[in-house]
This record gives structure tokens, sequence and C-alpha cells, in this order.
């Protein structure tokens, strides 16, 4: 079997960075930020995206844990977008600040090319995953 997995050892991991974080809507109840992560693969072969696992802390408190399917493909060499929208209720008694410290993390999981990599990753015995994590601050009202 390692001989097998031997082929996917060259692969190096896509990196991501925040380009965006927006406020993108707005309720009585609550408000939607979108954060856009820029994914670079420089590899010389696609690299399917597959889930996000993140979490948004707002001043220093976790307003959000989610999971979304990545639903990205980054071409070989190249980079490319994935949106992450985050949904954050109101607290009771205050509305939208003016500006708000973040930190937004997770781990993308991604596919490596051919058969035996696929069929490891359907199978839950190699999901090959990468972390981020940025601070920034956000804009709000």
């Amino acid at each position: 079997m390692s001989a097998l997995l031997a082929g996917c050892t060259g692969a190096s991991a896509p990196s991501f960075r925040v380009l965006d974080a927006s406020l993108t809507s707005e309720t009585d109840d609550g408000y939607v930020v979108t954060f856009t992560l820029e994914g670079e693969n420089a590899n010389g072969f696609e690299l399917p995206l597959r889930e996000v696992d993140y979490r948004l802390e707002l001043d220093g408190e976790t307003v959000f844990t989610g999971r979304r399917s990545a639903e990205v493909t980054l071409a070989a060499g190249s980079t490319g977008e994935v949106r992450l929208p985050v949904s954050v209720p109101f607290v009771e008694g205050r509305g939208l600040p003016a500006s708000m410290e973040y930190e937004l993390s997770g781990r993308v999981t991604y596919v490596l090319p051919g058969a035996i990599a696929e069929l490891l990753f359907d199978n839950q015995i190699r999901k090959p995953r990468v972390g981020f994590g940025e601070r920034g601050v956000l804009e709000g009202g």
C-alpha cells in the first residue's frame, strides 16, 4: 500500500488567505458576513476542494462554527476563490457595531489526483486537509 501512496507525496498542499470580509446583509435578527478566501495551488495538476470547516470569532467571542461544500477546483498553478457566509445573530439590546475584530480559522479538505487517491478519500482512509487562519477588522454599520 505504501508504494501506491508514494505518487501522492510530491504534492504541495494549497494555501489560503482572506481576500475580503464584508457585511452582505442585515435583518432585525442579525447580519451575514461573507468571507472570500483565495486558494493557491502551486502544483502542476488541479486540486478539487471538497469541504471547509470554519469558525469565526468577533471581538474574542466565538459566534459561528460550521461546514460547507467548497464547490471549487483550483486549476494547476492557479488561484481560486471560496466564499464563506457567516450568519451572526444580534445580542439583545445591541445592534451592529461600527467595527469588530475578527479571527477566521478553519480547514479545507481537498482531493489529490488519481484513482487510488480518490478511492482512499471516498472510503475515509486519507482525506488531505490544510488549515488557514487570519485576523482583521470588519467594518460594520
